[in-house]
């Protein structure tokens, strides 16, 4: 009898498990992303600048945005961003034997000035573009001609909505 108990104790533990790491996983799950000629919109960020990237930017137009503020704002925190960090602090032979932590897009703060001017193009007005804008604006750790670039587009959006009729 007793050992029939920790059977169900053990099934019960297990199964909470289980539907824990599913709850996270389903919480952490990003949405899908635009798709313009087999690429995602990531893809056509990181190749901005190009006059394929500015095609397919057109083509995308506002279904590119949550691309573009994800690309804009920093990795995730959360259990997600715990590992991903730890990871980081190990050396490289370690890193290649536990799995990725998931892709965050990393672009340098030449292509973020790039998304910065699409999101203009884009007259991209939502609270998620501005605080997207706003951390790049506040980032010390970013280039000056970067958050000179976001904080104009703050201005420019700033201004626009002032001039809207009430």
């Amino acid at each position: 009898m007793q050992q029939k108990a920790w059977r169900l104790g053990m099934l019960g533990i297990a199964s909470a498990m289980v539907a824990f790491t599913g709850w996270v996983l389903a919480a952490e799950r990003q949405p899908a992303e635009a798709i313009y000629a087999d690429h995602a919109a990531s893809y056509w960020i990181g190749q901005l600048g190009s006059d394929q990237a500015a095609e397919a930017m057109r083509a995308l137009d506002t279904n590119a945005i949550p691309a573009l503020v994800r690309a804009l704002t920093p990795p995730p925190g959360g259990i997600r961003g715990i590992y991903r960090a730890t990871r980081l602090k190990l050396p490289p032979a370690m890193q290649r034997f536990l799995p990725s932590p998931g892709a965050w897009p990393e672009f340098p703060d030449e292509t973020k000035i790039l998304i910065v001017q699409e999101l203009n193009k884009m007259n991209a007005k939502s609270p998620p573009v501005q605080l997207a804008l706003a951390s790049v604006a506040d980032n010390t750790n970013s280039s000056a001609q970067l958050r000179g670039a976001a904080m104009e587009a703050l201005r420019r959006f700033r201004r626009s909505t002032e001039a809207m009729p009430k």
